[in-house]
């Protein structure tokens, strides 16, 4: 097997590595044989595209087989138009290019090109002949190539070797110095065979690549023919591409995830710590209304203190229906202060969905506004509902706590028992493969995603945070606990503002929304 058809392989089985996909299809450019022939060389190159399958777990030895029926016989190099081709399809039928020279002692090695131009002096004139690519020009466009030539040459000679301002017909001509390194491909693989050893180079469009990660690709294309010249029976997916030092980045210094956190603290403890540091800061924004730290913990505290009165401990599922608006969040705190876990019941879904997962869920308690009452109906009939905004003023206090001195109500409570490995909400699946399941989550839990993700995330006492996803959504208690545990501003916006994306714009601008 010719050596070209090797490393063809080599590198068609890291490109399947790296794109995932096990159907290649590269540009393959051998440019022949080249020598001395009469002061000339002799090119018989062309592009074509060779299609590869690694499909079914090949071994090294069946994948070199492939390569060997798919490549091009000599006679198959000629004549192909790539660029009529490229025009009918209207797409490139590759991105990657692979070309490869071989030379003798006494030769150079060519690239091969698109464009040859031939010229001799003769009789005080110049004269001599240009040879194209035909898949990538045509006549017409080469015999006004000419003549810009030809305009440079008359430039040129008119100014003493200096080139001036000069004019072509229909174009503006500006003079620049520009590199003329232009890769025609995303990745373009040139390897040279000569003096028993393989020289090369990959150029690659900058504008999706760096150097680093061409001298990684490089890298894995020498690994890879190494397995080859090693063990040609071995699978070419169980070939170890990467070196030591990229295998002890990526399995080593980017998984070194481990970080303490508070093992012995729920969620709601986070935020109280929070509202200690930062008592006077804005805690949450709706509707052009503001609340502070202090002010949301005391409206939180004032209905967790009910809660636990109507009989809510740790572990008990309470229900929460209730419009975006400052209720929604005081709620989620007020149920988890008491001890219990929240089901959230987004009123603006299917009435449907949420009777079902009342259903399921089974909570004696629900937290609701009045549209949330609404939403439910006769779902919520059996159970004992708490409106949170009849709690909201600082003097209203509900009969069930009539003898509970003011004062008391806005401290944190205390519920015996409550320990992070107790539940803190349940959220349900939407249901695309059948009926929605309920999902437990712990407390222990989210608070070790959401300790460290301030930082990871750049969330400071200076931030503005979205509240953008359905309490329905589990990325809603990333994007509330992780603002209300780190200072930050929690903004909430209504439906209509959230659901259109002009008025959604104009809100992040006029309000500097960082998150």
């Amino acid at each position: 097997m010719d050596l070209s058809m090797v490393v063809i392989a080599g590198w068609n089985a890291v490109l399947a590595r790296l794109s995932g996909q096990d159907d290649i299809i590269i540009g393959y450019h051998d440019t022949g044989l080249y020598g001395p022939v009469s002061g000339y060389q002799a090119d018989s190159s062309n592009i074509i595209p060779l299609r590869l399958d690694l499909s079914g777990e090949p071994s090294i030895s069946q994948i070199l087989e492939r390569v060997r029926k798919t490549a091009p016989s000599p006679m198959d190099r000629t004549g192909f138009p790539l660029g009529g081709t490229n025009e009918i399809t209207g797409s490139p039928l590759f991105q990657v290019a692979f070309q490869w020279s071989q030379a003798s002692l006494h030769s150079a090695i060519p690239f091969q090109a698109e464009i040859e131009l031939q010229f001799q002096m003769k009789d005080n004139e110049v004269v001599g002949s240009i040879q194209f690519h035909s898949g990538l020009f045509n006549p017409d466009t080469i015999e006004r190539h000419v003549g810009y030539l030809s305009s440079m040459l008359q430039a040129i000679a008119a100014d003493n070797n200096e080139i001036s301002e000069w004019q072509l017909p229909g174009l503006e001509v500006v003079h620049v110095n520009a590199s003329c390194n232009i890769a025609k491909f995303d990745l373009n693989l040139t390897l040279y065979e000569s003096d028993n050893e393989i020289t090369g180079g990959l150029s690659y469009s900058t504008a999706l690549f760096d150097r680093t990660t061409m001298e990684r690709y490089v890298g894995y294309l020498s690994s890879m023919l190494q397995a080859i010249a090693a063990d040609v029976n071995q699978p070419v997916t169980s070939v170890d591409l990467l070196s030591q030092a990229e295998r002890d980045l990526v399995l080593g210094k980017w998984n070194e995830t481990e970080r303490a956190y508070p093992t012995d603290l729920c969620i709601h403890h986070l935020f109280e710590q929070q509202v200690e540091r930062t008592p006077q800061a804005t805690a949450l924004v709706f509707n052009e209304q503001s609340l502070t730290y202090t002010e949301l913990n005391e409206r939180a505290n004032r209905l967790a203190h009910h809660l636990i009165i109507l009989g809510v401990r740790p572990n008990s599922l309470v229900a929460i229906c209730v419009e975006r608006s400052f209720a929604m969040i005081i709620g989620v705190l007020a149920i988890l202060k008491a001890g219990g876990a929240y089901v959230p019941l987004d009123p603006v879904y299917a009435s449907n969905r949420l009777k079902d997962i009342l259903a399921d869920a089974s909570p004696s308690i629900a937290v609701a506004d009045a549209t949330g009452r609404a939403t439910l109906g006769e779902a919520v009939s059996s159970m004992t509902v708490v409106d949170p905004n009849d709690l909201q003023g600082t003097d209203q206090r509900p009969e069930s706590v009539e003898s509970t001195a003011p004062s008391q109500l806005v401290r944190n409570p205390h519920v015996p028992g409550l320990i992070p490995p107790n539940l803190a909400y349940i959220i349900y699946t939407s249901g695309s493969t059948g009926k929605p399941k309920g999902v437990m989550i712990e407390h222990q839990g989210v608070v070790n995603l959401i300790h460290g993700r301030p930082e990871s995330f750049g969330i400071s006492t200076s931030s503005r945070v979205l509240q953008f996803t359905s309490l329905n959504f589990d990325h809603s208690v990333s994007e509330i606990f992780s603002t209300l545990t780190s200072g930050a501003s929690l903004h909430l916006i209504q439906d209509d503002i959230r659901l259109d994306q002009h008025q959604l714009w104009k809100y992040l601008m006029k309000h500097s929304i960082t998150h």
